[in-house]
């Protein structure tokens, strides 16, 4: 007589991982200390308080098979905001990082002068300035 052995062996899903560098829309140059938030497809937040480092870079290891995106919640000093969010999708058996880059745009300034008598102390009206670089 033949007994029959019956065995069962669970297969864990290989995690993925993603890898986003924050970079300024003009120079190129990379980005410190822009905070983003994790969050599945439909806007469920999974992950807050990512951080880009000295090299500009987030990573994020672990992740499950699935659709993400990372929401800026914090722009670099600086830099305006963009809460657009950035999508990512992690594969099955999926062994390459995915990789992202973000730009940011450098938040205009404004300069306001006021012509005043150095007597009175009086504003003066019709002066006229011209704007230049330090060059």
């Amino acid at each position: 007589q033949t007994a029959v052995v019956e065995l069962t062996k669970e297969n864990r899903l290989t995690p993925g991982g993603v890898v986003l560098t924050k970079i300024d829309d003009q120079s190129g140059e990379v980005l410190q200390g822009a905070v983003f938030e994790l969050q599945n497809r439909e806007g469920e937040t999974l992950q807050t308080g990512l951080t880009t480092g000295e090299d500009g870079k987030l990573a994020i290891d672990g992740l499950a098979p699935g659709a993400y995106q990372l929401v800026e919640t914090q722009a670099p000093t600086g830099y305006e905001l963009d809460a657009t969010p950035i999508e990512f999708e992690i594969e099955r058996s999926q062994t390459a990082v995915v990789e992202l880059t973000k730009e940011n745009r450098l938040t205009p300034g404004g300069v306001v002068l006021t012509k005043i008598d150095d007597q009175s102390g009086e504003v003066l009206q019709g002066a006229v300035f011209e704007l230049q670089n330090r060059e």
